[in-house]
């Protein structure tokens, strides 16, 4: 979350979100993390509710509450419902594995873009 902690200007919104979305996505620190969460999703049926409850509390929306937070706070996003503005940024940039030959600053920015055409005022 090192990403959303880094106070800074924002100066252009897509330029801003896709940087921040290159670094909470992309980064290959992640790679470890991601793997977890596709393992866990995978097994999912064979975890107590509990375990998974108190996961996704300390993990997944831990991190989501803390990206709605900081779109909460930009200029020029209509958001009404700030955590699923947060659930809707990350699924539009997230890892591509389809192979699709895009850059990874390429993905995340159509996925920023998608974005802001619907929370854009």
């Amino acid at each position: 979350m090192q990403a959303l902690d880094e106070q800074r200007k924002v100066t252009d919104l897509e330029d801003d979100l896709t940087d921040l979305g290159v670094a909470l996505v992309w980064d290959e620190e992640y790679v470890t993390h991601f793997a977890l969460v596709r393992q866990i999703q995978a097994d999912i049926d064979h975890i107590p509710p509990a375990a998974i409850d108190a996961w996704r509390d300390a993990g997944p929306l831990r991190v989501r509450r803390h990206l709605a937070d900081r779109l909460e706070k930009l200029d020029g996003l209509n958001l009404d419902d700030p955590m699923l503005a947060a659930f809707h940024l990350m699924a539009l940039i997230g890892r591509d594995t389809s192979g699709g030959g895009r850059s990874t600053e390429e993905h995340v920015r159509a996925g920023v873009r998608v974005f802001l055409h619907g929370y854009c005022d």
